[in-house]
C-alpha cells in the first residue's frame, strides 16, 4: 500500500510485507511518512492549484492561518 499525504504533494507513507488478515475486522497500522524533498516546504496556501503554481489550493479544514512568508527553514532534504 502508497498513499500520498495531503494537503502535500511530495509526502507520502506506505507499507510493505503486511499479512492480510483471513478474520474479518477493523485493522489499523501505523506507518511512518516520508517528505520526497521534491518541493520546498513553503506551507503556501495560494487557493489556484493550477500547475507550476507554488502552494496548496485550499487548507483542508479551513484553518490555513494568514499572513504567511511562505519562506521555509532552509533543510537539506536530498534523499527519500
Amino acid at each position: 500500500i502508497v498513499a500520498m499525504v495531503l494537503p502535500t504533494n511530495d509526502a507520502f507513507m506506505g507499507l510493505d510485507a503486511w499479512e492480510i488478515p483471513t478474520e474479518a475486522g477493523t485493522y489499523t497500522m501505523y506507518v511512518n511518512a516520508y517528505d520526497a524533498g521534491t518541493e520546498a516546504n513553503d506551507e503556501i496556501i495560494n487557493g489556484g492549484g493550477m500547475s507550476g503554481v507554488p502552494g496548496i489550493p485550499a487548507a483542508p479544514g479551513g484553518d490555513g492561518g494568514a499572513n504567511g512568508t511562505g519562506v521555509m527553514d532552509n533543510s537539506d532534504n536530498s534523499n527519500v
